[in-house]
């Protein structure tokens, strides 16, 4: 619409700075494909908190389960990806 910026471009600005401030951020979590981008191009894993099957890169992980947000991001040796 008419908005100053896009949506995307301030979360993608807001998260490279928070990863300046940050130096251990892995990954993020979102509901919208545009959040997902937003941690992708800024060179953390995206997670897509959704149950519409959506058409993103294979890189993506998409569920609606916490459990499988926690094995995705540990892993079964306890070591975050």
């Amino acid at each position: 619409g008419n908005q100053p910026f896009s949506n995307i471009k301030y979360k993608q600005k807001t998260i490279a700075y928070l990863k300046s401030k940050i130096k251990r951020i892995a990954a993020g979590i979102g509901d919208k494909p545009g959040d997902v981008f937003a941690y992708y191009s800024n060179g953390l894993k995206g997670i897509l908190f959704s149950s519409r099957t959506n058409k993103l890169s294979n890189e993506i992980f998409q569920t609606e389960n916490w459990e499988e947000i926690s094995d995705y991001l540990f892993g079964l040796q306890g070591t975050p990806v």
